[in-house]
């Protein structure tokens, strides 16, 4: 449990950065972003996940920063657990 712990909070992190670093090179995304909330909310409050239908570019931007930097490896290392072969190749389990 206390791994999967550990595990969600490293990929949220890794999320934030992620957004941030997307604002900071984008800022015409950042302008339009913070544009299409002040629409909504009037410079008056918080968006909630109620408004979320509401706010299409922001939906959008969540998206592409899943699909730009995703949180955990697309490729995940596989461990050898005994000795096979496949043709013209041997591979051996880790000591």
């Amino acid at each position: 449990m206390l791994k999967f712990v550990y595990l969600t909070a490293t990929q949220t992190v890794a999320m934030l950065y992620s957004f941030l670093l997307a604002m900071v090179l984008y800022p015409e995304a950042q302008k339009r972003a913070q544009d299409e909330i002040d629409a909504l909310t009037e410079r008056g409050r918080i968006p909630t996940l109620r408004d979320r239908e509401h706010l299409p570019f922001i939906d959008c931007i969540i998206k592409e920063i899943f699909r730009w930097a995703p949180p955990t490896p697309i490729g995940m290392l596989v461990e050898c657990i005994s000795v096979f072969s496949i043709p013209d190749r041997l591979i051996n389990a880790p000591q």
